[in-house]
């Protein structure tokens, strides 16, 4: 898969999940978002999956510029 397909793929993603967060609650806290989170990764993917999760989300948060 290209980069582009990829980043296509993660933008319509990242919209599925945010239109359902605001049908669900529009002002969510960040702390209900990560232990949702949390639970999906442990009952739908399992633990032998974290820590590459973590590396992931780390990776793209650190490369996020803060204003």
């Amino acid at each position: 898969m290209s980069k582009e397909e990829k980043e296509i793929q993660v933008h319509e993603l990242y919209k599925r999940i945010n239109n359902s967060i605001n049908k669900i609650d529009e002002s969510m806290s960040y702390e209900y978002f990560a232990l949702a989170v949390s639970k999906v990764l442990k009952e739908e993917y399992g633990s032998h999956l974290f820590s590459r999760f973590i590396k992931v989300l780390s990776k793209d948060l650190s490369s996020t510029e803060i204003d």
